[in-house]
């Protein structure tokens, strides 16, 4: 597999985003419709819940965001989606992006599974500040694997009704939180059903780098048989605009051709910016949990 990768022409990088990439769907499949984002007359909506837990891996108490369906019933069985910020963000960006909206809308008008999102603050570190390099950040947000596996995932089943399988379990981020979502979902493959990485950064595999000294995450992007495929990996980036991405995005999307491995890669309008990231977890939720239970 490594070889067939090897012996493919990688990106050219002043090539158009088109010629990068043959194998995007058009952006008119993805488009979202009006107020996908906003609430909509005669809606319920569910609430968030503001979470601290103590992490092992960083020695300190923690803070999550969950969002919970409107009518949450601790008797039933919930999917469960953990979702990543990029540089900058915390446990409460995904909601300040409307998460909560985007995901009760389309329970509302698409009819997907009722699902527990949880949105955890990805820079796993004892301690944060102002000063912090981009270098010093990215190693927290590298090592948030440990805290995820180890702290956070068990106070969440602990806590909360959610599924245990990986078909009903799911990680998507954006920027830097997408690098950490491809990295966790291939690392954990016995968890993680369903990967969403929206405009990720380089890093995961080698290959690409762009303009970031960024360490690899792993070898090589690998899919256990004994496991089994992923059911989606969605990636998305800005076209027309700036995004410094759009490579990384484009390199992932020709080592998954290479491999074999089943996604989803488009494009849409706009460049490293919340619009993208919004439209991403929109396609994302919209494919998610609708297998079967096993």
């Amino acid at each position: 597999q490594m070889a067939q990768l090897e012996d493919q022409e990688l990106i050219d990088e002043d090539a158009p985003i088109e010629e990068q990439d043959p194998y995007a769907l058009p952006e008119s499949i993805f488009s979202v419709p009006d107020n996908y984002d906003v609430p909509l007359q005669d809606t319920v909506y569910g609430h968030t819940v503001k979470m601290n837990y103590f992490s092992s891996a960083t020695g300190k108490y923690r803070k999550a965001d969950v969002l919970l369906p409107y009518d949450y019933d601790p008797t039933v069985q919930y999917p469960v989606l953990y979702l990543l910020h990029g540089l900058g963000g915390d446990n409460t960006s995904w909601g300040d992006m409307n998460a909560e909206y985007i995901i009760d809308n389309l329970n509302f008008t698409d009819n997907i599974p009722e699902m527990i999102v949880v949105c955890p603050n990805t820079v796993a570190l004892p301690r944060i500040t102002d000063d912090m390099s981009e270098a010093e950040l990215l190693v927290g947000f590298d090592s948030f694997i440990d805290d995820l596996r180890g702290s956070l995932m068990p106070f969440i089943n602990k806590n909360f009704s959610v599924r245990k399988d990986r078909d009903g379990t799911a990680i998507a981020g954006y920027s830097y939180g997408a690098r950490e979502a491809l990295y966790i979902g291939f690392a954990m493959q016995e968890t993680f059903g369903y990967i969403g990485a929206f405009s990720p950064t380089s890093g995961v595999v080698p290959g690409v780098n762009e303009d970031y000294d960024t360490p690899t995450l792993l070898d090589e992007f690998y899919v256990d048989p004994d496991i089994g495929d992923y059911h989606l990996i969605l990636m998305d980036v800005g076209t027309y605009d700036e995004d410094d991405c759009i490579n990384a995005t484009a390199f992932y999307g020709q080592y998954f051709d290479a491999l074999g491995i089943d996604y989803i890669s488009y494009y849409v309008d706009g460049g490293h910016d919340p619009g993208v990231w919004m439209n991403g977890l929109y396609n994302f939720v919209k494919r998610l949990f609708l297998n079967p239970e096993e």
